[in-house]
């Protein structure tokens, strides 16, 4: 998450809605969490359960739903 949040130090919505570069390389990234964080097995997810995987599948999951409806 650490570049992502360097992305967005500093930006509100308005201007990240605005900036197609930083707003695409964020939904990038985001994505690619969500995808790492569903492969990620059991054992290893039980010893940081305070690390919200399933909320970052979830989100991942979400964000590529919406793409896919825009680009259909």
């Amino acid at each position: 998450m650490g570049t992502t949040q360097v992305y967005v130090r500093g930006v509100d919505y308005d201007e990240l809605s605005c900036d197609n570069r930083t707003s695409s390389a964020v939904f990038r990234k985001l994505v690619v969490i969500g995808e790492a964080a569903m492969n990620i097995p059991d054992s290893v997810r039980e010893q940081y359960s305070l690390i919200p995987m399933q909320q970052l599948i979830d989100l991942g999951d979400e964000l590529l739903g919406k793409y896919y409806d825009v680009n259909s």
